[in-house]
C-alpha cells in the first residue's frame, strides 16, 4: 500500500515540476474569475435611447419605459441627434424619437412619423424593443381610447354622458391590474429553465412565482447560460487535459517508466499517471467555481468533480489503448475540443436547432458533468 501512495505522490510531484503546467493551473481560476466578474459588472440589459418632442403622451410612456425591469434599459437623451449619435456609437442598440403632438396624431389616425425608430443595420433586437415600446404606449393611450369611446360610442348610450366614464374607469383599473387581461413577460432562458430552454421564454402573468424562483436558483447553481459558464469551460479544459495526459501516457510507456511494475500494480501506476494532471486541474476548476461566486454545497461540488475527473481519466486511457500513438491523440485534440464546445451545452444548447446533437453529445464526457451539475446541485 505504501508504494502505491509513494507512486501517487511522485506522479503529482512530477506534474507540479512542470512550470507551464503550474502556470496553467494558476491561470485557469484567475482568468475564469476575471471573466465572470466582467459579466457580473455588466447589467446584461440592452440599452435603448429615447427622446420626446411630444408633451402629451410621450412623457408618461417614457416614464414607464425607464422604470420597467426586463431585457431592455431605456434612457432619455437631450435631443433627436443624441439618439442617432448613441446608436451610431453603439452606446444604444436602437433609439426612439416620439414626434410632436403624439396624441393628436393618434386621435386623427395619422400614424406616420408618430414614433421614429433609429437602429443599426446589424441589430436584431429593434423589433423586439418595438413591441415593448408600443405595449407601454397602449397602456397609456388605452385609457384615452376608452374614455373617448365612453363619450362618443353607442355602447353606453343608456347612461347619462357624465356617468359613462365614471362607470368604465373602475372596471378598466380592475381588469388592467388584476391579471385577468392577457399579458406576458420575457424571461431569459437561464432564469427559467437552465440548459433545457430553447431561447427566450414567455410566461403568462400570474405564473406561480415560487416555480420561477426555483428554476432560476437551479439554473444559477448549475452554471447554465447566465454569465460566463465557468463549469462548462472548466469541464472542457479538463477534457482537453485528459487527452494530453493520454499522449503523455504513451510517451511514458515508450520510455519504459512502467517497466519495473506488472499486473494490477502496473494498471494502478498507469491510471495514477494519467489521472494526476486531470485531478490537479479539477481542483483548479473547483476553485474557479467558488471564487467566481457560483459554488454551491462544497461536498456535492467536490464529489461531482471527483467523479468527472475519474470519467475523463478513464476515457483518456481507453482512447490511448484504442489509438496507441501520441501523434494521433494530439491530432484529434483540436477537433474534440471544438466539438465538445459546440455539441455540449457550454455556452448554448444548440440541440434545439440541431436535434442530432442530443445523441451526439452522449459521446462527449463534459456533457455528463454539466448534466450532473443541473441534476444534483
Amino acid at each position: 500500500m505504501n508504494d502505491r501512495l509513494i507512486w501517487l505522490w511522485l506522479s503529482v510531484k512530477r506534474q507540479l515540476k512542470r512550470p507551464l503546467f503550474v502556470v496553467f493551473l494558476l491561470a485557469v481560476p484567475a482568468v475564469m474569475v476575471f471573466l465572470s466578474r466582467l459579466e457580473q459588472a455588466d447589467s446584461g440589459r440592452i440599452a435603448v435611447a429615447v427622446y420626446a418632442e411630444d408633451e402629451t403622451l410621450a412623457p408618461e410612456v417614457i416614464g414607464l419605459l425607464e422604470s420597467a425591469e426586463g431585457v431592455f434599459e431605456f434612457y432619455t437623451v437631450p435631443s433627436a441627434e443624441a439618439v442617432k449619435e448613441d446608436v451610431a456609437a453603439r452606446r444604444a442598440e436602437c433609439g426612439y424619437i416620439f414626434g410632436e403632438d403624439l396624441k393628436g396624431k393618434l386621435d386623427s389616425g395619422n400614424y406616420r412619423r408618430c414614433i421614429t425608430v433609429i437602429s443599426a443595420p446589424s441589430t436584431v433586437l429593434a423589433e423586439l424593443s418595438t413591441e415593448v415600446v408600443y405595449a407601454r404606449l397602449i397602456e397609456v393611450y388605452g385609457r384615452e381610447l376608452l374614455k373617448t369611446y365612453s363619450e362618443e360610442g353607442e355602447g353606453l348610450s343608456f347612461l347619462p354622458e357624465e356617468e359613462r366614464w365614471e362607470a368604465l374607469e373602475p372596471l378598466y383599473e380592475k381588469y388592467a391590474s388584476n391579471g385577468s387581461t392577457f399579458s406576458f413577460e420575457y424571461v431569459t432562458a437561464e432564469e427559467a429553465f437552465g440548459e433545457d430552454a430553447p431561447g427566450v421564454a414567455g410566461a403568462l402573468q400570474g405564473t406561480d412565482s415560487a416555480a420561477w424562483e426555483d428554476a432560476a436558483e437551479r439554473a444559477e447553481n448549475a452554471g447554465g447560460l447566465a454569465g460566463f459558464p465557468v463549469r462548462g469551460v472548466g469541464a472542457v479544459c479538463m477534457f482537453i487535459m485528459g487527452l494530453f495526459s493520454a499522449a503523455w501516457l504513451v510517451k511514458d510507456e515508450e520510455s519504459g517508466l512502467f517497466a519495473a511494475v506488472s499486473g494490477n500494480r502496473r494498471s494502478f501506476c498507469r491510471a495514477v499517471s494519467a489521472g494526476a494532471p486531470v485531478f490537479l486541474l479539477g481542483l483548479s476548476v473547483l476553485a474557479a467555481v467558488f471564487f467566481s461566486g457560483g459554488g454551491g454545497n462544497l461536498l456535492k461540488e467536490a464529489a461531482l468533480m471527483a467523479v468527472y475527473a475519474v470519467l475523463v481519466a478513464a476515457f483518456s486511457m481507453a482512447l490511448e489503448r484504442l489509438l496507441g500513438r501520441a501523434e494521433i491523440l494530439l491530432g484529434l485534440l483540436p477537433f474534440l475540443a471544438i466539438a465538445s464546445l459546440v455539441v455540449c451545452p457550454v455556452f448554448a444548447d444548440l440541440s434545439y436547432f440541431v436535434p442530432a446533437f442530443r445523441l451526439l453529445r452522449l459521446l462527449f464526457v463534459p456533457y455528463y458533468y454539466l448534466w450532473g451539475c443541473a441534476a444534483f446541485l
